[in-house]
């Protein structure tokens, strides 16, 4: 297990444990429009029409959304893991379902309303990786491929919790950039067309990923990692080809999601239905003839 320390974040200034999005080429944010900023100093997403999904270290029940504000009912924060759940009674009319299907090697789009970060373009560092800007409160999207999972464990207001992680690594893009600084940490097939990863910012966005025409949320952002390859950057940048970051696997925590948030579950398609009844029919089929 690797050992990470994550800090709770303000509204008004950026700690360690706050991530936001940065990249090369950033997505039409626009599209994303279920992520929201929560008041305590991070994002959430809505998952169902009253339930929104965030990082238990990002504080707060209050939730602004597309230029509304909302106040949970209720807060659920997991016992072990970087994950909460915020019941609304006013509903949402729009919502990302989680999904709860394998994430590894999947392309996922990383969702956040947090800093940005420019690129190393000249200079002794040309093209290592990017340096901080700040920006808080811009909502912005970028991908990233999982390539990695674990049980990651740090440090919460001064408990060690656990959390199962969905994890990328930042990979260069450009011809240009030097050979000591080409690290593919995981090794899982170089950039993505909008490569980009976490700074600080925004904990609590949404990895997304679009099934059968919907954005759903597989992972929310929670760390990151800046310890691989070299730190033309510094050792606190978190912004340098080779860099990780983690994202809570909704999937690890399907029952727990289920069991507060019943509302979240996608129902199957009618398709799967007809595949399971038929399923259900032959083994009784099979059953009967023992």
């Amino acid at each position: 297990m690797k050992y990470r320390i994550l800090f709770a974040t303000t509204l008004c200034a950026f700690s360690a444990g706050a991530h936001a999005i940065y990249g090369h080429s950033q997505l039409n944010a626009a599209t994303f429009d279920t992520v929201g900023i929560m008041l305590g100093g991070g994002s959430g997403t809505v998952i169902s029409p009253h339930f929104v999904l965030s990082a238990k270290h990002v504080g707060g029940n209050g939730f602004f959304i597309n230029g509304n504000l909302y106040n949970a009912v209720q807060r659920y924060d997991h016992p072990t893991a970087d994950i909460t759940l915020l019941r609304f009674d006013t509903p949402f009319s729009s919502y990302s379902l989680p999904t709860f299907d394998d994430m590894m090697g999947q392309v996922l789009t990383f969702v956040g309303y947090g800093a940005t970060a420019s690129e190393r373009t000249s200079g002794t560092n040309a093209w290592t990786g990017y340096d901080y800007l700040g920006g808080f409160g811009t909502r912005r999207a970028v991908t990233n491929r999982i390539e990695h999972m674990e049980d990651a464990v740090y440090d919460i207001g001064g408990t060690s919790h656990s959390t199962v992680s969905l994890e990328a690594d930042l990979d260069y893009y450009n011809p240009n950039t030097p050979a000591d600084s080409q690290v593919d940490y995981y090794g899982g097939g170089g950039a993505t067309a909008n490569e980009g990863g976490l700074i600080f910012g925004d904990s609590g966005g949404g990895a997304l990923i679009q099934q059968s025409g919907e954005w759903r949320i597989a992972g929310v952002n929670i760390w990151i990692d800046d310890t691989h390859g070299p730190n033309p950057g510094g050792n606190s940048n978190y912004l340098d080809y080779g860099d990780t970051f983690g994202a809570t696997s909704v999937r690890a925590y399907q029952n727990w999601i289920s069991e507060i948030a019943p509302e979240a579950v996608p129902v199957p398609e009618p398709a799967t239905f007809a595949a399971l009844s038929l399923g259900a029919m032959a083994l009784l089929r099979h059953r009967s003839k023992k």
